[in-house]
């Protein structure tokens, strides 16, 4: 098996090669592309409905290649169709090569597309990831380890980048188009400080191997890649926190970005002052009908999350006036079955909970069980603060140039 990948790794870097090098006649276009890949936070939660104007669209200058996610040991990861960039490439989307099928959440391409094409370049985005996925074998719900005995996450990723060079011409004008390695914007690394001391202390070398591994499909060795800081540990409510190595996972994203010029550490954002989403509560869904953010405030509420960053949520709560009668905050991408949720259910009946309050990340999964408890769900409003400074972090990083306006772009046009 270790053979098989390394041929496909052999044949995925010589394709790319010609598609480089080769000057066909006639016009063609130029795209730059970035890898977009990780876990969970990669592939992106957020509500279509709760993006603002300026991100709910499509990008006429960005196309994306998504390819389809499965997990380890599974047939077709990698298929994808070039699209237009539109909300929809988040938790949920879906794609068999031929159509794809988007969901109703977004991931960061979003926003990552938004300030790189202001420039009027043409940028093509492959993205693969996986939710809750780790580096080292044996941790999360899939790992993306190299010399895995079958298909896994990392095959999937050079799949993926395999059929999307594929394509000649990825928007269909009819103009034969060039792709250029841009960069890579990995983010990951949670289930890897969730799962043991051996699966944190082999993360710097699975990531340094991971990155090369990419950058020599791509046949760039000095590709630049962004590496996204992972959020910071929180305990559950008897103290066993819920990434207790991630100190170690920290230490080698740091050691990895000080080591590689071209590899910046996006730190935890709101600290670097580059950018940040801050969530504001707006209302809560109530289970079967709305609830307004009013009529919880006279209820006892039990708060249930199974989210990476748990502390967030219930400061969230608590700033809204909650009268919050317990907690129970379970690890990230928590599966829920009948019998745990009829056991929390109990739990915060015993609390003389009117309702139990989630995540809306969470309630996806609850409520195909159909709980026979009152739920809310804490909706969020996500916005984004900083833009200029997240422009300058990509120029200096990418060597961009976003300092020209789109209509001055137009008026170069030939």
């Amino acid at each position: 098996m270790l053979k098989m990948k390394n041929t496909i790794f052999i044949l995925l870097t010589i394709f790319i090669i010609s598609c480089s090098l080769s000057d066909a006649p006639g016009k063609t276009d130029t795209w730059k592309v970035y890898y977009m890949g990780g876990q969970s936070n990669m592939d992106g939660y957020g509500f279509n409905s709760e993006l603002p104007e300026s991100l709910n669209t499509t990008f006429e200058n960005v196309m994306i290649f998504d390819g389809n996610r499965v997990n380890d040991a599974k047939n077709e990861g990698g298929q994808g169709k070039w699209s237009n960039l539109k909300p929809g490439h988040g938790y949920g989307f879906k794609t068999d090569g031929r159509s794809n099928y988007l969901s109703d959440r977004f991931g960061p391409e979003l926003s990552f597309s938004s300030i790189l094409s202001k420039e009027g370049t043409k940028i093509a985005i492959v993205k693969y990831c996986f939710g809750g996925t780790a580096l080292f074998q044996g941790a999360g719900y899939g790992n993306w380890d190299p010399d895995f005995d079958g298909n896994n996450h990392y095959d999937n990723a050079l799949s993926t980048i395999k059929n999307a060079y594929d394509v000649d011409d990825i928007n269909g004008d009819g103009i034969k188009d060039k792709l250029i390695p841009s960069g890579i914007i990995w983010m990951q690394g949670e289930a890897d400080a969730q799962h043991s001391q051996e699966s944190a202390d082999a993360y710097l070398f699975n990531l340094k191997r991971l990155m090369n591994l990419f950058r020599a499909a791509l046949r760039q060795d000095d590709l630049p890649v962004i590496i996204g800081k992972i959020n910071d540990s929180h305990m559950y409510p008897d103290g066993t926190p819920t990434q207790p190595y991630i100190e170690t996972v920290h230490l080698a994203q740091g050691s990895f970005t000080k080591n590689n010029p071209t590899t910046p550490l996006l730190n935890r954002i709101r600290n670097d002052n580059i950018f940040y989403c801050c969530s504001i509560f707006t209302s809560a869904i109530a289970f079967p009908k709305n609830l307004g953010q009013n009529t919880l405030k006279d209820k006892k509420v039990f708060l249930l999350s199974g989210i990476g960053n748990p502390e967030h949520f219930e400061k969230t709560a608590n700033e809204n006036e909650f009268i919050i009668v317990g907690k129970k905050a379970l690890r990230d991408h928590f599966i829920y079955n009948a019998e745990i949720l009829s056991e929390i259910i109990e739990f915060a009946k015993s609390l003389k909970a009117d309702c139990i309050l989630t995540t809306e990340k969470d309630w996806v999964k609850i409520r195909k069980l159909n709980p026979k408890f009152s739920f809310a769900v804490l909706k969020i409003e996500l916005k984004l603060v900083g833009e200029n400074n997240l422009e300058n972090f990509l120029e200096k990083h990418f060597n961009l140039d976003l300092s020209h306006s789109p209509s001055e772009n137009n008026t170069n046009e030939s």
